[in-house]
């Protein structure tokens, strides 16, 4: 199964629509089985569209996909260049007061979606507000099994708030129905510091940078960025991350969209890895 992450920023980034490309010709040449993706934005004054059958709507989604819709856009130059994928999406929070933002997920097969509310609050204009994307899907051999697309708050002491209640609300529902599951995305969570957001990602489930077979890249974000001016950084850092099962197989882990594997496309670069389980 070949998997890709990217927080793409979208709609934020110079030439827009030239990184568009570069990622859909990034995905067509790898035919990725599921593709997450986070900063998903559309712009809240555009025209709202009813999706074709290709869509996966979640059970309890308030928020309509309208024309500019960053993986709407992305699945139609996929079309154009033969290559369908079924896909959700799902909102969060208003985004620089212009963009609905959430999280997206592309399958090669159809799937179950469902929205899941992982923060204390739920209101649309306090960027606190967290919704992860969750599918069910099953593979060739019978296999039921779940992805999301991820991205979560910056840790806070405060167990109440931020990734500590988030993590602690996404395993409360994935304990009430137990089946393989991959989380990809962009989770804030630094992997050199240690006893915070990290610590409780890995003790759950298998980082695919600790243990698949090879390697390539690490950082995925370099420099200060969007939501870190005034947190600890290095100039180099991980933050964005494939999890696993921990009975999983990982045969590659690539760090892409980083300007050497590919062009960067985002102030996130991306990972891929190839999984069996």
């Amino acid at each position: 199964m070949k998997c890709l992450t990217l927080n793409t920023h979208s709609w934020m980034e110079e030439q827009p629509l030239e990184k568009l490309e570069i990622i859909a010709q990034f995905i067509l040449r790898h035919d990725f089985d599921w593709v997450a993706l986070q900063e998903v934005n559309q712009s809240i004054t555009s025209e709202a569209l009813l999706p074709d059958d290709y869509f996966c709507q979640t059970k309890a989604e308030t928020i309509g996909i309208k024309t500019d819709n960053f993986a709407l856009n992305l699945v139609e130059r996929l079309q154009e260049l033969g290559l369908d994928y079924y896909w959700s999406w799902t909102c969060s929070h208003i985004g620089y007061d212009r963009y609905e933002e959430g999280v997206a997920l592309l399958s090669k097969t159809p799937f179950i979606a469902d929205s899941l509310l992982v923060s204390p609050m739920d209101d649309m204009t306090d960027y606190h507000t967290r919704r992860q994307l969750m599918s069910i899907s099953t593979t060739d051999t019978g296999v039921t099994y779940r992805v999301m697309s991820n991205h979560y708050s910056w840790w806070s002491e405060n167990a109440s708030e931020g990734f500590q209640y988030e993590w602690q609300q996404l395993q409360l529902v994935l304990s009430k129905q137990k089946m393989p599951t991959i989380l990809m995305g962009d989770f804030n969570a630094p992997s050199h510091i240690q006893g915070e957001s990290f610590t409780a990602m890995t003790g759950d489930f298998s980082d695919t940078f600790l243990c698949s077979k090879e390697v390539s890249g690490e950082a995925t974000v370099v420099g200060v960025i969007d939501g870190w001016h005034d947190r600890d950084t290095l100039p180099e850092m991980r933050l964005d991350y494939i999890l696993v099962p921990a009975e999983s197989v990982v045969s590659e882990h690539m760090v892409v969209f980083d300007g050497k594997n590919s062009p960067i496309v985002s102030d996130h670069f991306g990972v891929m890895a190839e999984i069996k389980f």
